[in-house]
């Protein structure tokens, strides 16, 4: 009998091997399926087509902010339609619904009159602790058929245009309240909430993620909200986390991509699918996992996440 690579184990096998995020795109190898093409390494660093400028200042504040607690940080991630996800690595970047669709786009959903979803990208925090999150994602943006984009936590300590909550806030901004929102003017979401960005304080802020990666158990509300967009080409964007077959195809798709061969393994919880994707002048691993396996395990299993279970 044959012997098949156990990549549901990968300390106790000798065989396992993750994606290795530093080689080059072999442009002759297949797509998982689908017609022929021609890979190539995408382009990101597209213009935005409707810059928001600079983001408004937090509120100040003479309570002084605790440090970002890192040490408990393991991934934030960003649910999308796998159809999107292409545009974004072209692009080089998440972007809020202004910068693609500008001052008359149709902003129907209240999460875009709001100021959140119109002006800002949503990620979700995940704690180390946190092992029963799901790989399909936790609240907003899971399901078993979009692609988990795993994003690196450092980006909050490099960036400081987000803002954080622990509550629904309906797609108002972090910091915000009802009677801000009451007294906006009309006009486009640029126009109308930009000032929702300056009523969160840092010590809010950094708060509210804190609490939000303690503990072992995943927060139901949970949202950082960056303004304009976050930038994927410079060691940010760490994985793809798939729970379909579907959806992992999809991703073999894209040009570049390269599916690793590695038969997939038959015992439940393990690693389905393996791959990568050129994201700037890295290869980025794609991870297919079943939908309500620990996603911790599975970016452990696929090489996104170190042994300790950050994304680093």
């Amino acid at each position: 009998m044959s012997r098949i690579p156990r990549l549901s184990n990968p300390p106790q096998s000798a065989n396992y091997r993750p994606p290795n995020t530093n080689r080059p795109a072999n442009p002759n190898r297949p797509p998982v399926q689908g017609p022929p093409r021609t890979p190539g390494n995408l382009n990101p660093g597209v213009p935005p087509q409707h810059n928001q400028g600079q983001a408004p200042a937090m509120r100040p504040s003479n309570q002084q902010a605790p440090a970002l607690d890192m040490n408990n940080a393991a991934t934030l991630t960003h649910g999308m339609n796998p159809n999107f996800v292409r545009p974004a690595l072209e692009n080089g970047r998440l972007s809020s619904a202004y910068e693609r669709l500008g001052p008359n786009g149709n902003y129907h959903r209240p999460a875009d009159r709001n100021g959140g979803g119109a002006l800002g990208v949503y990620t979700r925090a995940q704690g180390v602790g946190q092992d029963t999150w799901r790989a399909q994602g936790h609240g907003v943006g899971s399901n078993p058929n979009n692609a988990q984009l795993v994003l690196n936590p450092n980006l909050l300590q490099n960036n400081p245009n987000w803002r954080a909550s622990t509550t629904d806030n309906m797609g108002r901004v972090p910091g915000s309240t009802a009677a801000n929102q009451a007294a906006l003017p009309p006009g486009n979401p640029l126009q109308r909430t930009r000032p929702m960005w300056a009523q969160q304080t840092e010590n809010g802020r950094n708060q509210n993620f804190n609490n939000t990666v303690a503990g072992t158990q995943p927060h139901q509300q949970n949202e950082q909200v960056h303004w304009q967009s976050i930038p994927l080409n410079n060691g940010n964007l760490r994985g793809i986390l798939t729970t379909s077959p579907q959806t992992f195809n999809q991703m073999m798709q894209i040009p570049g991509a390269q599916p690793s061969g590695l038969r997939p393994p038959s015992a439940g919880n393990g690693i389905q699918g393996l791959g990568t994707v050129p994201v700037g002048n890295q290869r980025v691993p794609v991870v297919q996992a079943e939908p309500n396996s620990s996603q911790a395990n599975a970016l452990k299993l696929g090489g996104i996440t170190d042994s300790t279970g950050h994304v680093r």
